[in-house]
């Protein structure tokens, strides 16, 4: 791949397959610009990549080993001086990802004995039970129903971003350690079938393990576009056929439509009026200002509690329809309801879709698009720098194969770009990421169900 010769002359060069790289780079070869999109992973997407369970385990020892390493490069490593022209200057480029900060693994297997290996502990339940989890908007929660294995995965990400996971050492029946191949913790479901790791392992082609899962209105501005652009052909999706929401340590069904909310056993006849009467008026809330007026910039939750909403009713709104924070005004989460109402019915009895093989192959979508318009690709090859001309402005970039590839535009994700390019931000947030693979749905259902 290294001795690969790419296009020399491009209009756009991009750094990364994440989703806005990958529909930027689908709607600029669309319009006939020549576009070269390249990718330091084997894989697309980036940290918005879908896996299997195998190459899930493959990714786990990259990141690993990414981590350990420094993944920066300086002058004395590397001397680029003899791609530069008269008056031209470079800037070197991160060739790692550093998005992740912190990984974690934990196999929870009922009645196995706790183990030690190179120094971390490998915990485990003495029951099925698990304490609820952050439902906010700013925790992401992937259950994955299977009938092999029960195991968490939890995951500490920087700058917001999607992480992935670290593996731990193997561990056989007997607790001592042992190799990849060998190891096996068994365990009993409630159906009498035999569970362990190895099991699941054999089952690798059955998981789609979603890194940044993502669900998408019926009627949002993603689904939109998926169907003007006609990149909706190259995917498949499910409907979501019910929200779930934590209501006093509880998993309850949020009814959303109206059939649902007259069906409902978990509100009364005078919430189920409530909730009626709210959810008329949000969808068409721009033409009765008066029922609002003073609340505007107050928020949402005070307004709710004006309309002498119950607490479950309070709730459901806030958490499992409008789906915004306590922060949020009245007018942000009367329009997130509306957003909600309004994409009802339109594909299913929810308001949601779902990519039937996870939020990577969306991505994948659009690089087959701009693949049919012309655009070139390349994985496992990235930038080592950027030239720029004598006025300051992008003219090239140095690939990893050593090749000088001239650009008029230069676009990145920012996991690629220089601390010369990235804003000056004190401190970067952090966001903790969770992965569950259960061998059952956390809200069984004489259906199946996708929640």
């Amino acid at each position: 791949m290294e001795s690969d010769q790419l296009p020399s002359e491009n209009d756009v060069i991009v750094l990364g397959t994440g989703m806005t790289e990958s529909i930027v780079a689908a709607a600029l070869s669309r319009i006939g610009l020549r576009v070269l999109h390249l990718d330091r992973n084997d894989n697309y997407g980036g940290d918005w990549g879908a896996f299997n369970f195998t190459a899930l385990q493959q990714w786990i020892t990259t990141v690993k080993e990414q981590t350990e390493s420094s993944g920066t490069q300086s002058k004395e490593e590397i001397d680029l001086s003899s791609h530069l022209l008269q008056d031209e200057s470079l800037i070197l480029l991160p060739i790692q990802s550093s998005t992740i900060c912190n990984v974690e693994e934990t196999i929870h297997i009922p009645g196995a004995v706790e183990s030690k290996c190179d120094g971390v502990n490998i915990g485990v339940d003495s029951d099925d039970s698990h304490r609820p989890l952050d439902d906010s908007s700013e925790a992401v929660i992937d259950a994955i129903s299977s009938a092999d294995g029960n195991i968490q995965n939890k995951v500490v990400d920087e700058r917001g971003e999607p992480g992935m996971v670290e593996r731990q050492c193997p561990v056989k029946e007997d607790g001592k350690q042992g190799s990849e191949e060998t190891e096996t913790v068994t365990k009993t479901s409630g159906a009498g079938v035999t569970l362990d790791f190895a099991g699941v392992k054999k089952q690798w082609r059955k998981f789609s393990i979603d890194l940044m899962p993502k669900i998408l209105y019926n009627r949002g501005s993603l689904v939109e576009l998926l169907i003007s652009s006609d990149v909706s052909k190259y995917c498949e999706f499910r409907c979501i056929t019910r929200v779930l929401t934590m209501l006093k340590d509880k998993l309850e069904v949020v009814p959303c439509s109206r059939a649902d909310v007259f069906a409902s056993h978990d509100v009364s006849v005078i919430e189920k009026r409530l909730l009626m009467k709210f959810l008329t008026f949000a969808i068409e809330y721009e033409k009765h200002p008066d029922q609002y007026k003073g609340f505007e910039e107050k928020p949402f939750v005070e307004f709710l509690k004006s309309k002498h909403l119950t607490e479950t009713i309070q709730h459901y709104v806030q958490h499992a329809i409008a789906m915004v924070t306590e922060t949020a005004n009245t007018l942000q989460g009367l329009e997130a309801t509306q957003k909600f109402l309004v994409s009802l019915g339109r594909y299913g009895n929810t308001a949601f879709l779902w990519p039937l093989y996870g939020s990577g192959e969306l991505l994948q979508c659009f690089c087959r698009m701009c693949a049919v318009f012309g655009g070139v690709y390349c994985l496992r090859r990235s930038a080592k720098a950027v030239i720029f001309n004598s006025n300051k402005e992008v003219c090239a970039v140095v690939d990893t194969g050593g090749q000088r590839l001239n650009t008029k535009w230069l676009i990145m994700d920012a996991s690629y770009a220089s601390k010369e390019f990235l804003p000056q931000v004190a401190n970067f947030g952090f966001l903790s990421r969770c992965i569950l693979i259960t061998d059952r749905s956390i809200k069984p259902h004489k259906e199946q169900q996708v929640s």
